[in-house]
């Protein structure tokens, strides 16, 4: 078993991929464009993707989907901050102290970190761990199918 599988880091990860995934999907009425909006519904939806793959049969998934979302979403708000993104809202530009946006910012760094640890052990992420846990997670897939 990998550092990816342990059951204290999966558990601390999940809260955290869920907490920032509930941010994102509580402030998503808010969002004023449609970009601002499609993005805060992806981050939502694939943090709390990645954190039930955590909890479930797929941990290397759920780290790789859970941290490359939160590491997108920490992305996009510097981004967002500092140099503004074509037709999202630009009155956030210098923002920086939003206190959900914050929060998020905090929660997303600890995931990402978390993701990077659990990922960069001696088994990684391999094509074939992969397909076991898609295989886990996807009813009907056994291991002798192709």
């Amino acid at each position: 078993m990998g550092r990816a599988e342990q059951r204290v880091p999966r558990v601390l990860g999940a809260v955290l991929l869920i907490v920032a995934g509930a941010i994102h999907l509580v402030e998503l009425p808010e969002q004023e464009t449609i970009g601002l909006a499609a993005g805060f519904a992806l981050s939502g939806l694939a943090t709390v993707a990645g954190a039930l793959l955590l909890l479930t049969r797929g941990p290397r998934l759920g780290w790789l989907l859970g941290g490359a979302a939160a590491a997108l979403t920490f992305i996009g708000y510097v981004l967002t901050r500092s140099v503004g993104l074509p037709r999202i809202d630009e009155d956030d530009i210098g923002n920086w102290l939003e206190p959900l946006g914050v929060v998020s910012l905090i929660v997303e760094a600890l995931a990402v970190a978390f993701a990077i640890w659990a990922l960069t052990d001696q088994y990684g992420i391999t094509t074939q761990y992969a397909v076991a846990e898609i295989k886990a997670v996807i009813p009907g897939l056994t291991s002798q199918e192709p």
